[in-house]
């Protein structure tokens, strides 16, 4: 594409090209213009449709409580009960808009762990999910990208996390697992935006709430997921050996090492004379640990092979996921958790499946697996 567009055959991607030409290819190839899937994820649809499905998927009941008495007046506060019991599970926050001096990505936040008290009581938990989503104007409504969507489902999957936990000790409660297992419970929430009849309550073109997102734009949608996967995923293996080779390697230069791998790994050079590896954010906090992004995302993709073949909004895997994976925290290891809820050791197959290295049997392809809940 760049060598048509700058007519030199000899024409190689530079760093600052990737996103240009992937946005431009998703585009032109699959015709995804990701300005008309804008349209049809205002805030209010988006944030009303997650906040259904979760409590349908885990039978929780959500109470907005106004006022909030936040720190801010954007911030929402909502009490969590058991949907069949009654009994009150915890309370969060939602924080979902920028403003001076915030911390600027997206997170979650546990603000009190659930424990049990010296007096035998519960302490329940208190969690905040905090974002900087475009917000809403007098003339403007708030529009969410796809990938945005993506990543409000992740992070209020670890709210899910630190709300359900059932961990006696402060200790082990909620999201406090092992660093490559914590990412593993939202990434495998994410699912839940690639399938059509989720989305149908997710979406809903900001002028007429009531049009969703047309089925032929879904398509185009579901065609396009994985591309570029090759390089995503190239840059992810990137950053979890420059990390471990960082942490455990002697080191003369990290920025050779940083160049090296761009070139070897993620497979675009880096540019002469920068210092890319300062833009690492999580370079710290992390200490040779980065690999569980990608590590975790294998146990995802596994656990939602058990929504694909009992269906995506099944309350009794729902509920059999709220306590067999989030309910037990940091109490018990990750692979005997996987195993009691998957009835078996977990593999790498669905993984391979979702990012489009295998077809799954009876499908066109993998992607069309993953977005509609076949298997």
């Amino acid at each position: 594409m760049k060598a048509a567009d700058t007519n030199d055959p000899n024409a190689k991607i530079m760093v600052w090209d990737w996103r240009y030409y992937d946005n431009l290819l998703k585009k032109t190839k699959y015709q995804v213009d990701p300005e008309e899937v804008r349209q049809y994820f205002p805030m209010d649809v988006v944030t009303d449709g997650l906040l259904s499905t979760y409590q349908k998927l885990l039978s929780l009941k959500f109470t907005e409580i106004k006022p909030a008495n936040a720190w801010h007046k954007d911030v929402r506060l909502f009490q969590v009960d058991d949907a069949k019991s009654g009994k009150l599970v915890g309370h969060f926050y939602l924080d979902l808009y920028p403003r001076p001096d915030k911390f600027s990505h997206a997170a979650s936040w546990v603000i009190r762990n659930g424990h049990e008290r010296a007096d035998g009581s519960w302490q329940t938990p208190v969690s905040a999910m905090v974002c900087n989503f475009t917000k809403p104007t007098v003339k403007d409504p708030s529009l969410l990208d796809h990938d945005e969507v993506e990543v409000f489902f992740h992070e209020f999957g670890h709210v899910m996390h630190n709300m359900c936990t059932e961990s006696k000790i402060t200790y082990f409660s909620g999201t406090s697992v092992y660093q490559d297992f914590v990412e593993a419970p939202s990434q495998m929430l994410e699912n839940w935006v690639w399938n059509a009849d989720v989305l149908q309550s997710l979406s809903g073109n900001y002028k007429d709430h009531s049009k969703k997102l047309p089925k032929d734009l879904l398509d185009r949608m579901i065609a396009a997921k994985n591309l570029d996967n090759g390089l995503k995923y190239s840059r992810q293996a990137f950053f979890a050996l420059v990390d471990m080779k960082y942490h455990m390697e002697p080191t003369a230069s990290t920025t050779d090492v940083w160049h090296d791998g761009m070139k070897n790994i993620f497979g675009i050079a880096a540019s002469d004379g920068s210092h890319e590896e300062a833009t690492f954010g999580h370079l710290f906090g992390y200490e040779a640990g980065y690999y569980s992004y990608l590590w975790s995302e294998v146990y995802a993709a596994d656990m939602f092979s058990r929504f694909e073949k009992e269906g995506v909004m099944n309350p009794e895997t729902g509920f059999a996921y709220r306590e067999e994976i989030l309910a037990p925290g940091g109490t018990q290891e990750p692979m005997e958790l996987l195993h009691k809820f998957l009835g078996r050791d977990p593999n790498q197959d669905a993984f391979l499946r979702h990012i489009g290295l295998t077809t799954a049997p009876g499908t066109s392809t993998p992607a069309q697996a993953s977005a509609t809940g076949t298997n």
